[in-house]
């Protein structure tokens, strides 16, 4: 027999369906999504005794959606979409205060709360850091992550601007991206 007091999963903010409304922890799920399988299995096992933190797409170090943006040769679509990223910097800081007993159990989603549309945050990017431009296709299907419940229940606040990041995370690994 395990004795815990608690469990902290990650899971995804992939486990929402698109919406034009900002998207919080009470917001629908895609219940086929694989990862919601998991999160339920993980509640059930713990009777609730869990925290999920739903990560956004992490960047950091020589991690970033850019990297394989610029290998593909394809046009982005959805050029009028946001972005929903977190740098992992943010990430260790909300499992930090999940360990530290500073948040109460439950779902929590971790998002920056920058939001540029995909054609300014990735094509920006691309003409700074390697001197490109990307092609995109109309469309603005997505959705807006808000992860603001953490900063309320808890000390967490987001301290990682994804567009200042990007910057230095490109610098160190400028070399992969040509």
């Amino acid at each position: 027999h395990i004795s815990y007091k608690k469990i902290i999963f990650t899971s995804s903010t992939g486990v929402y369906r698109s919406s034009r409304l900002p998207i919080n922890e009470a917001s629908p799920i895609d219940s086929s999504h694989k990862v919601v399988a998991m999160e339920e299995f993980v509640q059930h096992q713990t009777n609730d005794h869990v925290i999920i933190l739903r990560l956004s797409g992490h960047i950091g170090p020589g991690r970033h959606p850019l990297h394989s943006i610029l290998k593909s040769q394809k046009a982005l679509t959805n050029r009028d979409a946001v972005v929903n990223l977190i740098h992992q910097q943010d990430i260790i800081h909300s499992i930090m205060c999940a360990v530290n007993d500073d948040l109460p159990c439950g779902i929590y989603n971790v998002c920056s709360p920058e939001h540029p549309t995909r054609a300014a945050y990735y094509g920006g990017l691309a003409r700074k850091l390697a001197n490109r431009s990307l092609q995109f296709e109309s469309g603005k299907d997505g959705k807006i992550i808000d992860g603001t419940k953490i900063t309320l229940v808890s000390s967490f606040k987001y301290q990682y601007s994804i567009q200042e990041t990007s910057d230095l995370d490109f610098n160190v690994y400028s070399t992969n991206i040509t």
